[in-house]
């Protein structure tokens, strides 16, 4: 017998502060992400998306008020 999961998305809210807030152009993003994405993965889609924040990487620090 084999069992499947099903990864239903779930909704987040990202607060954007200085250079990401400049890329994105917006104060906060609602992003819909696989049901068990860690803060790390949400950063490498934020960073895929906007390449030019890239130099920002090693000193971008990120807080959540829940697990991913």
């Amino acid at each position: 017998m084999t069992h499947s999961t099903t990864h239903t998305p779930i909704k987040i809210t990202v607060k954007l502060f200085a250079a990401y807030q400049e890329a994105y152009g917006v104060p906060e993003l609602a992003l819909e992400v696989p049901t068990g994405w860690t803060v790390k993965q949400v950063r490498d889609r934020l960073l895929a998306e906007h390449p030019e924040l890239q130099p920002w990487h090693d000193v971008t620090r990120f807080g959540s008020d829940d697990y991913l």
